[in-house]
């Protein structure tokens, strides 16, 4: 795992290419999905793999145990909050030069083909100009631990219910992470996210 230090990567954006900074994707359907969501449709038997919480496992409306901001709320950037009216979230923050970081992409490149209508995918590059301030956004609101900062960073966004009420909810890993993980997360930001959505009061 490769730890940033931003004062390092403040200095290699000064040398960085300005092209492919900040990408955001969304990437279609299930192959097995069908529009009517009729009997095929994977949601409509779905169960998810993982409920809402405070532990290291869960899906969290406020900061995690392991957070020392422990139960409080989130501020969550603005651009995430634009970007969740429209779907669900998977963000990736990583460098050029982190071979743990390319392993991550490789495992989520296997898995997000096949939900690319259901989820946004945010790839930053936190050794670029616009990469290192996403970054530090994400970092903020999402480091699970709000330790040392570590990449590659994947941050999983959706909403879910708690006490009758639609909040965003989220789940972030430093560190490479299984593709049965990735696919997981994506699945259940999808569940949510249908279920909730209409009920949200962002919109």
């Amino acid at each position: 795992m490769k730890k940033i230090w931003w004062a390092l990567v403040a200095i290699a954006v000064v040398v960085s290419s300005a092209a492919g900074l900040y990408y955001a994707h969304t990437p279609t359907s299930k192959e097995e999905c069908v529009p009517s969501g009729g009997e095929e449709y994977w949601l409509n038997n779905y169960t998810p793999a993982h409920s809402l919480g405070y532990e290291e496992e869960d899906w969290w409306v406020t900061y995690p145990k392991m957070h020392p901001n422990y139960s409080e709320p989130v501020e969550h950037p603005d651009w995430i909050i634009e970007h969740l009216h429209h779907h669900p979230m998977l963000i990736l923050v990583h460098t050029t030069t982190c071979s743990y970081c390319s392993i991550q992409e490789e495992h989520i490149s296997a898995v997000l083909p096949q939900y690319r209508d259901n989820i946004t995918y945010i790839d930053i590059l936190a050794d670029t100009q616009d990469g290192y301030e996403r970054g530090q956004d994400v970092f903020v609101a999402y480091d699970p631990n709000d330790g040392a900062h570590y990449v590659p960073l994947t941050v999983y966004i959706t909403l879910c219910e708690a006490n009758g009420k639609v909040f965003v909810a989220w789940h972030g890993i430093e560190g490479v992470t299984s593709e049965e993980w990735i696919e997981s997360h994506i699945e259940d930001a999808i569940y949510y996210f249908e279920k909730n959505n209409n009920s949200w009061e962002g919109h």
